[in-house]
């Protein structure tokens, strides 16, 4: 068997404008930061969009959650 990377693994598949910790056991496995700023504005926001549009048209009260107050 191989050993998974795990760490590895989820360093490499966040965002270049991610900071990114691995954190277990109570350590910092892994630790990466930022390359980029983030961008302005998503380039997946009008994919974001269209499927927040098409879900209100459905709505599952099950899954909204009130805001609560403190």
């Amino acid at each position: 068997f191989k050993a998974t990377d795990v760490p590895g693994s989820i360093a490499k598949g966040a965002p270049d404008f991610c900071n990114v910790y691995v954190i277990s056991k109570g350590k910092i496995q892994t630790m990466r930061s930022a390359s980029r700023p983030a961008p302005p504005v998503s380039p997946l926001r009008s994919q974001l969009l269209n499927q927040s549009s098409i879900k209100s048209d459905s709505w599952e009260p099950h899954l909204y959650h009130a805001p609560t107050m403190k």
